[in-house]
């Protein structure tokens, strides 16, 4: 693997900390910025809470608020003469509710105004509110049933609701969200000292008084301690079966496509354990033609023709903890099959001999391992400037940097995949407590069950 980091990619993955300045203003907004130099520019406005700090009765208004924010704030842009970028939009999660922005670098103080003045004063016009509702409830419609959707759905399910939503609400709680409640969730978590500001791009030379100019004004609060009700299911492992809709064969259910997912929430003790974890998703993914996976379940038995796998430490459960998510696509009839295969191989590694995987084989996981780090960081549908945004973010949360990971990945031996098998993952999935997903392809609903 050697110095593939830096002889391949160059120095645009590793952070020149010469260019890089934290700050945090008298009302607690604190601020990361980065001067790359590049005419494009990304910025992203990060508040501390979501989904989960909703109140009863609140459900869906988290995300709703993310989209009256963009959509008010683009419309101050263009009343400014510039749009705010070319291209605008937010995210929401449990846990956060972030607004990213990417644009030419003389877009930077259109997109620092129309922000800055839609926090300190916001409208929830009416008839955006009711615009943005019909976009959501078009979400929510199109993505209630998808596979992708999944993840929301546990969460809320272990969170004690007894029916299978998105993070975005249902039809019906969409529909109730008003002005009035979009204001009020707002007040209490839109907060300048509940907030960052990242910034990537050519950066004019009075950068802070432009920033401290237009979030000056922001109110401080006290913020919402973080629900975490989640993590008090952290040593619960589930598997779950989805058929996929638009695979159903109506006559034989059996020969339906399905989604099957096995999952295991895991919180990590160390930043090299999960080095290890992100390694491991390699051994199980279906589509790496040498994983083991790939070898018994799609070569030899021919029972599935896609799948992935990843470890997604999000903020959906907490800092550093998440779920080490496997994806496989066989037929219906065949589903418990590749769960039975999928324990045998977390068995095979917690019983791992170093003599039973030499360096050789070893080092094509590693080097697909830091691929897909860097490729994480910087897809190819972003400018190069919001990967060192996400660098930057990394940086300032976890002291993270590619360079140290590509070490972490090179020093990882056989004995620390047997030690992190044994440590995180379940032996037996009939022992173990299992949450229970399964999708029935001839009816519209999700039955649950626990084991």
């Amino acid at each position: 693997m050697g110095d593939y980091l830096k002889e391949d990619m160059g120095q645009n993955y590793i952070l020149d900390m010469s260019r890089y300045r934290e700050f945090t203003l008298d009302n607690g907004l604190e601020v990361v910025i980065y001067d790359s130099g590049e005419p494009l520019f990304s910025g992203k406005l990060v508040v501390n809470n979501g989904a989960i700090d909703e109140n009863p009765g609140e459900e869906g208004v988290a995300h709703f608020l993310e989209h009256v924010i963009v959509r008010e704030a683009r419309i101050r842009g263009k009343e400014k003469g510039m749009p705010i970028g070319t291209v605008s939009n937010g995210g929401t999660s449990h846990h956060r509710i972030e607004y990213g922005v990417q644009g030419f670098s003389d877009q930077i103080s259109v997109f620092l105004e129309a922000f800055g003045t839609t926090f300190t004063d916001p409208e929830f016009d009416r008839k955006i509110c009711e615009e943005e509702g019909k976009v959501i409830l078009r979400e929510t419609a199109e993505r209630l049933y998808s596979g992708k959707s999944v993840d929301s759905q546990i969460f809320q399910i272990i969170e004690g609701r007894n029916e299978p939503i998105l993070l975005s609400g249902t039809e019906k709680e969409i529909s109730r969200i008003t002005p009035a409640a979009l204001k009020a969730y707002f007040s209490r978590t839109h907060i300048s000292n509940n907030m960052e500001l990242y910034l990537v791009g050519n950066l004019p030379e009075d950068i802070e008084e432009q920033i401290t100019r237009c979030f000056g004004g922001l109110t401080p609060g006290t913020p919402i301690k973080t629900k975490e009700r989640v993590i008090e299911y952290l040593n619960i492992p589930y598997y779950s079966h989805i058929a996929s809709p638009g695979l159903i064969n109506p006559t034989n259910r059996e020969e339906s496509n399905a989604n099957l997912m096995i999952a295991f929430p895991i919180q990590p003790e160390n930043s090299f354990d999960i080095t290890v974890i992100q390694l491991m998703t390699h051994l199980f993914d279906i589509a790496e033609s040498e994983s083991p996976v790939y070898r018994q379940i799609r070569e030899q038995w021919g029972l599935t023709y896609s799948g992935s796998c990843n470890y997604s430490a999000a903020d959906s459960i907490k800092e550093d903890a998440g779920l080490f998510r496997i994806d496989i696509n066989p037929h219906a009839r065949y589903w418990q099959k590749c769960v039975k295969e999928v324990f045998s191989l977390i068995r095979d590694l917690q019983d791992l001999e170093e003599s039973q995987m030499n360096e050789g084989y070893l080092s094509i996981f590693k080097r697909n391992c830091l691929a897909s780090l860097i490729s994480s960081v910087n897809s190819d549908k972003d400018p190069l400037n919001d990967g060192m945004l996400r660098l930057t973010q990394l940086y300032k949360k976890r002291g993270f940097s590619l360079s140290d990971e590509a070490e972490k990945i090179k020093a990882i031996t056989p004995k620390d995949i047997k030690r992190v098998a044994q440590k995180y993952f379940p032996r037996d999935q009939n022992k173990d407590p299992n949450l229970i997903i399964a999708y029935d392809p001839h009816k519209t609903e999700i039955v649950i069950a626990r084991r």
